[in-house]
């Protein structure tokens, strides 16, 4: 058996939320410090992560709000287009009723016992 071995340009897993800790799924607008008018020191929402110039990075961003010990995070991510976007916030938050279904059912039947 071979180790399979990542192709050139794509990236390590990083981390992993799970759908439990997601609280909030929505679009978001991401842009650099430059354009909004301020400094980086003074400026508020996601961090500028585009190229050395410190422009954002281009795509169709959204946000992943979610609770890990305690703390509450923002993750954001880029889609290369609009309706990929839409599709994985439409599947995180189908993802997240099913979870709250199953589990209302568990809980019932649980009772039932």
């Amino acid at each position: 058996m071979g180790v399979r071995r990542p192709r050139k340009g794509r990236r390590k897993e990083r981390g992993r939320v799970p759908l439990a800790a997601v609280c909030v799924v929505e679009c978001a607008q991401v842009s650099s410090p430059a354009a909004a008018g301020s400094d980086s020191s003074t400026a508020s929402g996601p961090p500028s992560t585009g190229s050395a110039g410190g422009s954002a990075p281009a795509g169709h961003a959204y946000q992943v709000g979610y609770r890990e010990d305690g703390q509450e995070y923002t993750l954001y991510l880029i889609a290369p287009k609009d309706l990929d976007r839409q599709d994985w916030i439409r599947a995180i938050r189908a993802g997240g009723e099913r979870r709250s279904a199953l589990e209302r059912r568990w809980s019932g039947a649980e009772a039932a016992l």
